[in-house]
């Protein structure tokens, strides 16, 4: 990869003379960075410690919080191991709802569970909330669900997706904007292939 110039210029990951160490020490700088300008920063944790006997993460999920935002945080419940509700004050108020997905290969009835808790998880906000889903969806869109994405197809957990953003008034944000495809991908796999996992989702006013 690095013979043909194919990572990015950020990666801290499959290169060479990078590590964890260098990917934390760039999330240190841009926390920082985004400190002292007195922004807000929002560092999502997914823990994939947990893992069932074919080696998937099974769940574990987080939030880190600048120190200014933290000051408008009201309450953070954490509904099952991949899913957890951070609410913050303010006019109006915003519940950041914080997702690990089973993967496309697991028992479709844990898929149904998650996306039914997730429903409720939902539903237990107030309507007028500012309302943000983020997270690893573990799933791909097409371009026949989305504008904007990095795969052609829609896969299963892609459709679960999609079929919550409609039932539910969300947009998929991190799909409505024009990227070149090297800024659409989110995960890398060991073997080098890329792929859009992670979405940002925003309910409509």
């Amino acid at each position: 990869m690095s013979k043909h110039h194919l990572h990015e210029p950020l990666q801290s990951a499959y290169k060479q003379y990078h590590s964890t160490e260098t990917a934390l020490i760039k999330v240190h700088n841009d926390i920082m960075w985004a400190m002292e300008r007195q922004g807000v920063t929002i560092l999502l944790l997914l823990d994939l410690t947990v893992r069932n006997r074919a080696g998937a993460a099974t769940g574990g999920v987080g939030i880190v919080l600048s120190s200014g935002t933290k000051r408008s945080l009201a309450s953070v419940t954490q509904h099952t191991d991949r899913t957890l509700a951070a609410n913050f004050q303010g006019n109006p108020a915003t519940t950041v709802i914080v997702i690990y997905c089973p993967t496309n290969v697991d028992n479709e009835d844990n898929i149904e569970a998650h996306y039914d808790n997730l429903r409720r998880t939902i539903d237990s906000n107030p309507a007028h909330n500012v309302l943000v889903i983020v997270g690893d969806f573990n799933g791909r869109v097409g371009t026949g669900d989305a504008n904007y994405t990095y795969h052609d197809a829609t896969n299963r957990n892609g459709k679960y997706m999609v079929d919550l953003a409609i039932e539910k008034n969300l947009i998929i944000a991190n799909t409505y904007f024009r990227k070149r495809n090297g800024k659409l991908w989110t995960y890398m796999s060991p073997t080098g292939s890329k792929y859009q996992l992670d979405y940002v989702l925003i309910r409509k006013k």
